[in-house]
């Protein structure tokens, strides 16, 4: 990369990933290296539900009895606490209020600087003050990332530096993984684990957002269908309504299928507006999965709503 104008930043995945920096001009030239599989966009992580806290005590320290878990000295004393996040906004003002009077603080993201774990968003904020009301005698390390390498980072960094007893997490990335306990994220826990560390991380927020289940093309249409007659998965409360989505609306959909060994089952992601009277496509993602090196069986399609409020959906095809 550096030979090409670039700059390797992070390497993970045990060397098969390599994060960094190229010119536009310098793209088709390393992409056509043989050594190379694939080039893309680095996966960012996406927060999982917004959480807010501010100066109130979050009701979990309740449903988990534990105010009398504190008056019997269970405070989190001498335990060390990672807040791994996409941004801790505001943190500093919280200090010695709704979290302790100092914490120890550390940007894994390229190009920013540790100051800056202080933007970008106040999940990590929130999720930081949830734990200290839990375990305000703990001492709590708040660290910043965006992409899965600088999760690997930030891992090393808090296992071989810091020692710490508890990660949580209230993140995730969509397509990386099978999602089956298997893959790089999996790994990573299990290392930590290994460790000592007890990995706690957020579950149930996506729990309205997903299904699953195995492909069905009753009219050899080559779409996949959810029932005998609908092959278009629109967005509504489930009651066969569609959810009239407003003008710029950012929607975004992702697949995956159960083929992360061979990767030659090829399927496609298509993204729908409803006129009205009929479906039209306004964006697709058709990536090959042939059995060659560096694919995946993923697709990801995104579009902002435009026009008038209506229906959008997806549809699975071959």
């Amino acid at each position: 990369m550096a030979m090409a104008g670039g700059q390797v930043t992070k390497v993970g995945a045990d060397s098969a990933l390599i994060q960094g920096w190229l010119p536009i001009t310098a793209l088709a030239a390393v992409a056509a290296h043989e050594d190379v599989y694939l080039i893309r966009r680095p996966a960012e992580l996406v927060l999982d539900e917004y959480v807010e806290v501010a100066d109130n005590t979050t009701e979990g320290l309740q449903a988990i009895n534990g105010l009398a878990r504190h008056a019997a000295g269970h405070r989190g004393a001498g335990v060390r606490i990672a807040v791994i996040d996409g941004g801790f906004m505001g943190y500093q003002g919280l200090l010695g209020v709704d979290l302790p009077a100092s914490v120890t603080v550390r940007n894994f993201i390229d190009g920013e600087t540790d100051a800056q774990v202080n933007g970008t968003t106040r999940h990590g904020t929130a999720c930081a003050e949830i734990i200290y009301d839990i375990a305000p005698d703990a001492a709590l390390y708040l660290v910043k990332i965006s992409t899965n390498l600088d999760l690997q980072e930030a891992v090393a960094w808090l296992m071989s530096t810091h020692q710490v007893d508890i990660i949580s997490t209230s993140y995730g990335w969509y397509n990386l993984t099978p999602g089956d306990g298997t893959g790089e994220f999996a790994d990573l826990v299990q290392v930590a684990r290994d460790s000592g560390i007890l990995w706690v991380t957020s579950a149930g927020n996506d729990r309205e957002s997903h299904w699953g289940g195995p492909y069905y093309d009753p009219n050899d249409r080559d779409t996949h269908y959810y029932n005998a007659t609908q092959n278009v998965n629109f967005f509504g409360p489930g009651d066969g309504d569609l959810y009239l989505i407003p003008e710029g609306y950012r929607l975004s959909v992702f697949l995956r299928w159960d083929d992360w060994t061979a990767v030659d089952q090829d399927y496609d992601l298509l993204l729908l507006r409803w006129s009205g009277s009929a479906w039209s496509v306004i964006a697709r993602s058709d990536d090959h999965q042939n059995g060659g090196p560096g694919q995946s069986p993923t697709e990801y399609v995104t579009a902002v709503a435009s026009g008038s409020a209506t229906g959008y959906g997806f549809v699975i095809a071959l």
